[in-house]
């Protein structure tokens, strides 16, 4: 199972900064990946993400122009490789273990809460 995070942002780096301190425990776990997707920011979000990505593998980043945050998003969604997807605003912080995280999902995926007609 694989749990993607998406955070769109522009022009945002001290919160984007917030969010990714506090995906740190994240980023040491294989079950996630992080997907940042830039509007081609101009202020220093892509030297802060550029320098994680050096140390975690499963961040992945894009920063080009877009059409607003729903074209973000939808970036993000097509470059997302998860089971399940977490769209996780800039500034936003996480404030429960990863591990907790994986099983509460997996008590989802496994629960029979749809009934057939």
């Amino acid at each position: 199972m694989l749990l993607t995070i998406i955070t769109v942002t522009r022009n945002d780096s001290k919160r984007l900064k917030k969010t990714m301190e506090s995906l740190k425990s994240f980023y040491e776990n294989d079950l996630f990946e992080h997907i940042i997707i830039d509007g081609a920011s101009s202020d220093e979000t892509q030297s802060i993400v550029k320098e994680l990505i050096k140390k975690y593998k499963n961040i992945i980043f894009n920063s080009e122009e877009d059409k607003g945050i729903y074209d973000g998003m939808n970036k993000g969604i097509s470059l997302s490789n998860g089971d399940f997807v977490l769209f996780l605003n800039s500034g936003d912080e996480v404030a429960i273990d990863p591990n907790l995280l994986i099983s509460e999902i997996n008590k989802l995926d496994n629960s029979k809460t749809f009934r057939s007609a």
